[in-house]
């Protein structure tokens, strides 16, 4: 079905009356553990699943996956900084706002790639 690397071992099956289907779980393989992606809109999480369907390695890596998965909540982070410094209460992401934890591993995250 695919030349994906799946590097995050999220490659799944379906069996459907003994036709077998492949797709990429969103939920499953190392994604499974990290709250961003449990929070993602549907629209993001359709979205992710076809970066994981593409990743090649080339036109998409890990990297890049990775990029975009915390890339929303790292600009939530940024906004939530900023909020914060001015005294404002701190903008919500999504459903739920960030939790002190988060917000320090997604700056973590982000300044380890700059």
């Amino acid at each position: 079905m695919t030349l994906s690397s799946n590097s995050f071992d999220t490659l799944s099956t379906l069996d459907v009356n003994g036709k077998i289907y492949q797709y990429f779980a969103v939920n499953g393989g190392a994604l499974a553990t990290h709250s961003t992606v449990a929070r993602l809109p549907v629209c993001s999480k359709i979205l992710l699943e076809n970066l994981l369907r593409h990743e090649d390695g080339m036109s998409c890596t890990r990297e890049d996956i990775e990029t975009r998965r915390l890339g929303a909540r790292t600009r939530a982070i940024e906004s939530a900084q900023e909020a914060r410094a001015s005294g404002e209460p701190l903008p919500s992401v999504g459903p739920d706002p960030l939790s002190d934890e988060e917000e320090t591993l997604l700056r973590r995250y982000y300044e380890a790639k700059i």
